[in-house]
């Protein structure tokens, strides 16, 4: 049976990828995750965050996109959502991704702070999840 959950996931994903369609300026960024560091070092987190994503900047200080990785929980991961963040004309940037995510117990809606710096077509996205069961996730992306 069809989850509630999967249907909004899947509508979301539906709405991101025709609006990145009919968009006519911006950038392209195609994202590979690679990996996390949790602050509990005790609790066997998956560490080796694998997967793909696609990123569309609206303009300067926004991007919207969608991707998938093996998440901490060693499930996979589906996900949706944006990028509030300073000028992308700086080489360094620092912004918070929102989105909802799906591979947990329940689709959530995570909020990542994070520092992007870019270097021509090439860029490396460190986010940070704070608190006690915080963590440090990479990923790094290529314009086209």
């Amino acid at each position: 049976m069809i989850e509630l959950k999967h249907v909004v996931i899947g509508g979301m994903v539906v709405a991101a990828a025709l609006f990145t369609c009919y968009a006519r300026a911006g950038e392209h960024w195609t994202e590979m995750h690679i990996g996390s560091r949790h602050a509990d070092r005790e609790a066997g987190y998956n560490e080796t965050n694998l997967g793909l994503g696609y990123m569309y900047g609206v303009n300067p200080h926004v991007e919207v996109g969608a991707g998938f990785y093996k998440n901490s929980e060693y499930n996979q991961t589906q996900y949706v959502g944006g990028d509030l963040h300073t000028d992308t004309r700086y080489p360094i940037r620092v912004g918070v991704s929102a989105g909802m995510v799906t591979g947990y117990a329940n689709t959530i809606v995570m909020v990542l702070p994070n520092v992007t710096m870019t270097e021509g077509r090439v860029r490396i996205k460190v986010g940070w999840l704070p608190g006690n069961n915080g963590l440090i996730a990479l990923t790094t992306g290529f314009r086209f």
